[in-house]
Formats: C-alpha cells, structure tokens, sequence
C-alpha cells in the first residue's frame, strides 16, 4: 500500500503571516487541525498545527495543551470565542513564529508502513507528501487508520 492511495491530494496551507486568530478561523472553515505553512513564492516552510497554538498560551497546563476543543465559532457571526487561557497577545501572533520548520515528510511512493513508523516515533500528526520539493498531498493519523482497516 503506497501512500499516493491514501493521502489527502487537496492540501490547504497557510501564509507564514497570517495571524493566530486568522488561523483559528482558517481551521474551523475547512474542518481541519493543522496546514502547512507557505513563504512568498508558496514554497513548504514549516507546518502549524491547533496543538502548537495552545501550546504558546502560558495559561495552559501540559495536559490541556492536547485538547483541541479549545475554541468555539459562533456560526451566525463567524466570531471566535476563546476559553479563558488565551490572550490577545498570542491572538496577533504571526503563524510563523509558532510553526514546527523540521517538516517531517514522505515520498507519494512509500508504503504506508513507512507512514506508521514515523507516527509512532515523533509526536506527529500529519506527514507532508513531498514529491522532491513540490507538496502533493498530506497524510493524517486518521487517513492512516482508515487506510489499514481497508487492508
């Protein structure tokens, strides 16, 4: 089983610039946890996840750090209302400051079981799929499960 069969092909990223609170919206539109993060010229330069947010916050303990309901979106306003452990200081904070910039990433033509090992060595969720330098694809501990209850 190769990765090209079960990554996400349709990868969102986001502008090193963008600010926490434009990535707290940005995640809550397309349903997901984390993006990778782009430059200018829309090369992979890091990747930010809700975890790395929560984590800068100094009002939040280790535990909490993995909790991803940290965040609601009014749906009639599209505002954002923040648990108490926030401040707006980290509100304006630019993603590019908080990303991970060791991107971990695989080949489209790896096997899923290449996948798994780097899941269960680093405290990853996601895995870039780097065709050389060009990002194709993205591939979550979720898309792995699903791909090995298939198999």
């Amino acid at each position: 089983m190769k990765i090209k069969d079960f990554m996400t092909k349709k990868v969102v990223a986001v502008h090193k610039e963008m600010t926490v609170k434009e990535f707290v919206r940005f995640v809550e539109e397309h349903k997901i946890t984390g993006a990778p993060v782009a430059d200018e010229s829309g090369n992979v330069i890091g990747v930010v996840s809700t975890t790395d947010v929560i984590k800068q916050s100094h009002y939040v303990t280790r535990d909490v750090a993995h909790c991803e309901d940290s965040y609601e979106v009014d749906p009639s306003s599209g505002l954002v209302e923040v648990h108490k452990y926030y401040t707006e200081e980290l509100f304006e904070t630019q993603i590019g400051e908080l990303m991970t910039k060791d991107v971990i990433s695989i080949s489209p033509d790896a096997s899923l079981k290449e996948a798994v090992d780097i899941f269960i060595k680093t405290p990853v969720h996601r895995i870039l799929v780097m065709d050389g330098k060009k990002l194709v694809g993205i591939i979550s501990t979720k898309d792995t499960i699903k791909a090995l209850a298939k198999a």
